[in-house]
């Protein structure tokens, strides 16, 4: 970027004030407007030729508008600027003009995309797309011509883009408040309903006609993970008619920085709003924001379905329908659920999740369901906030001789005004909610405050009239049952943490939980090895068939060891010392230790090879199962190995406590509750796989049982 620090621009003394609008000005041979609009239930249609746009809160609905500057002079001082639109259905709730940061094609945008190959960041042109604060905004109250103005920040936007014509994206209307929805004319309506731009700007001679910069910046991991330094660039940050002269960052959690480039470490767990104020060599400032999640020790995942998970003893669904038709009746009993609006069917559905443990913080959530009569029209999800009874419950009534403040339980007392995610399904099988931020945040305050968690209504009384079926929680196919989704993550303590990232895959975080008095590294990770290593055949074959590169992130000075194949250990870095050599089968195998410094190093794993570290899981490795057994020892065994539906789990020195499932990666798939030392886990739900079993609980003589692991295998 050139250094124009000392521009100043002198013009002939006037006010100019000109329209831009197609077909009419600043002549008839205009065109240098474009419009469309994109809809979430329509997310693959582009609407370029619609003679009318929509906006709306629910379903989501935005409009782009833009107009070719090119014939303001490039030295021009905006004064003013408003943007006319023609209303053809009012709405009462209130719009905002949100400056777009990103090319777009009106012929190609859609919800999904801004034009052909490229998608939006968040659909719908949310995120870093658009600026955060509207430019402008208006209520649709009445129908015909509107003027809405802009405000300082979009006369400075307007200024910038005359200046600028590369950063000339336009906006989007988007609702700022509300749900109803309000319709425009297009561009291609007639000549005098279109859009238009007015701007009047000043050709004073004593005017110096400045631009404020632009920020923007990127986020290094995009989740940063508690207690390890997360990176912020600012170096997309621009000025187009000078120099950036400083960067200012808040981090949301009380932390400040500067400078291009800053560095922060996240203390707690949570959602934090980071942003960066850049001034320019004027004076000029502008903001860029955004949200931060921060992960702590490892993302845990968690689904709910009856009977299937966490377990198979799970019965915390609750599910049934309301119908307008049939208003006294109650239907909690059916095997099936129906949505429509003609006439009005509403289903409740709640899930006890009391097993995410108190201080988790919610990262996604989504409901699948299993449909069988399909529909092309969009429904809605709602928090409802009442008690309801799943016996009782009608179109009248909540509960037996409770009604609803409003029948279809649809009064303010009975659900949220906040649409949570939308079910649209074109065919039969599995169809996915996924909540979106109010989502998360309802499902948020359900863990945090466990008795308000009164469950969903999904509905579209004012506009369905094409019904979906989908399989309630008494289906006897218990993989058809509404299931419910989570993924969450703990606080953790800092000095614990050890993070491993493969060359083949994402980040997988493990807990050292061994007692350094002992040292017991190698000793308590052999039989998991030699279960890893001695069976006969190998089931992850896309991690066995090649050389890994692991990267190891740790807050403190850590031990791992790495077993690799005797005749392979000259291929292992020097850093590594051998600690023993050990017979498996006909196989001689080394195990190599090392010392992993506060910080990180790189590790190479030939072929074949496993990782422990620190007496934790393996991490991503080649992974191997143990032939049948059934137990007749003492230690946690699981049988039969492989399986198919069903695996049995014994662990006889513990008298209470639970069993871990887990992936390879490490990943929590259940918790299964051991009674006098036996489970059974009902595996109908689970994917053919390797995975892992550990467990910790007290021994029958009530001292604690140290850590254990073995593989299992579904379906090989």
């Amino acid at each position: 970027m050139s250094d124009q620090s000392s521009r100043s621009v002198t013009v002939g003394s006037e006010t100019v004030v000109v329209q831009f609008q197609n077909g009419v000005a600043p002549s008839s041979a205009y065109g240098g407007g474009r419009d469309t609009k994109i809809l979430s239930d329509q997310p693959n249609q582009n609407f370029g030729t619609a003679q009318n746009l929509e906006a709306d809160g629910f379903p989501s609905y935005g409009i782009l508008m833009a107009w070719d500057l090119a014939t303001v002079p490039q030295n021009a001082g905006v004064q003013e600027a408003s943007v006319d639109l023609t209303v053809t259905d009012v709405s009462g709730d209130t719009y905002g003009l949100f400056a777009l940061n990103r090319p777009w094609s009106d012929a190609e945008a859609t919800w999904e995309q801004a034009s052909a190959g490229q998608p939006w960041v968040v659909s719908g042109a949310m995120g870093s797309d658009r600026d955060a604060s509207p430019i402008g905004t208006f209520v649709p109250s009445r129908t015909g011509r509107i003027s809405v103005s802009l405000n300082a920040a979009g006369l400075e936007a307007v200024q910038r883009w005359i200046v600028d014509p590369a950063s000339n994206h336009g906006f989007v209307i988007d609702i700022v408040s509300g749900s109803d929805g309000v319709d425009l004319a297009s561009m291609e309506a007639g000549a005098l309903q279109r859009p238009a731009l007015n701007v009047t700007y000043s050709t004073d001679p004593n005017a110096t006609v400045t631009i404020p910069p632009v920020a923007a910046f990127t986020l290094n991991p995009e989740n940063p993970v508690v207690a390890v330094g997360a990176t912020f660039d600012a170096s997309g940050s621009s000025d187009a008619d000078g120099t950036i002269t400083s960067y200012a960052w808040d981090f949301g959690d009380g932390g400040t920085g500067s400078g291009v480039q800053a560095t922060h470490v996240y203390s707690n767990v949570g959602q934090y709003t980071a942003r960066l104020t850049v001034t320019d060599n004027d004076g000029r400032q502008a903001s860029a924001q955004r949200l931060v999640i921060v992960l702590g020790e490892q993302v845990e995942q968690i689904a709910f379905q009856d009977g299937v998970v966490p377990n198979a003893s799970y019965s915390g669904t609750r599910d049934t329908k309301i119908k307008s038709d049939d208003e006294n009746r109650a239907f909690g009993g059916d095997d099936n659920i129906e949505v429509d609006g003609s006439p009005d069917y509403g289903a409740l559905l709640a899930w006890d999740i009391s097993d995410v443990p108190a201080g988790a913080t919610i990262l996604s959530a989504s409901i699948k369901l299993s449909v069988f009569d399909p529909t092309n029209d969009t429904y809605e999800v709602y928090a409802l906030q009442r008690p309801w009874s799943e016996s009782d419950a009608t179109w009248r009534e909540a509960s037996n001789g409770v009604s609803w403040s409003q029948d279809g339980a649809s009064g303010s007392g009975d659900a949220g005004s906040q649409v949570l995610g939308l079910l649209r399904n074109s065919g039969t099988g599995e169809a996915t909610i996924a909540l979106n931020e109010s989502g998360l945040a309802v499902v948020q305050n359900w863990i945090d405050n466990p008795g308000s968690n009164y469950g969903f209504l999904i509905e579209d009384y004012a506009r369905g009239n094409d019904g979906i079926d989908f399989h309630s929680r008494e289906a006897s196919n218990s993989a058809q049952r509404p299931r419910l989704e989570l993924e969450y993550t703990l606080a953790s303590t800092p000095s614990n943490r050890v993070s491993v990232t493969s060359d083949t895959g994402g980040t997988v975080s493990v807990q050292p939980a061994l007692s350094a008095a002992s040292d017991p590294l190698v000793v308590n990770m052999l039989p998991s090895l030699e279960s890893l290593v001695s069976a006969p055949s190998v089931v992850d074959g896309g991690f066995a068939s090649q050389d890994r590169e692991y990267r190891i992130s740790t807050e403190r000075n850590t031990s791992v060891v790495l077993a690799v194949r005797t005749a392979d250990s000259s291929r292992v870095d020097q850093g590594f010392s051998r600690e023993r050599r050990l017979e498996i089968g006909s196989e001689s195998w080394d195990l190599l230790r090392h010392t992993v410094a506060r910080g990180g190093t790189g590790v190479d794993v030939p072929d074949g090879g496993v990782l422990f570290v620190a007496g934790g899981a393996p991490a991503a490795t080649s992974t191997r199962t143990a032939g049948e057994q059934v137990p007749d020892q003492p230690g946690l065994d699981a049988y039969p190995n492989p399986f198919d539906e069903t695996l049995k789990i014994s662990y006889p020195e513990v008298g209470s406590g639970r069993v871990e499932l887990a992936d390879v990666l490490g990943r929590r798939i259940a918790l299964i509750d051991l009674v006098d030392g036996e489970a059974e886990f009902d595996a109908e739900g689970l994917s053919p796989g390797t995975y892992f079993l550990r467990a910790v609980g007290e021994g029958v003589d009530g001292r604690a049982v140290a850590a254990k692991t073995v593989v299992v295998t579904k379906g090989r």
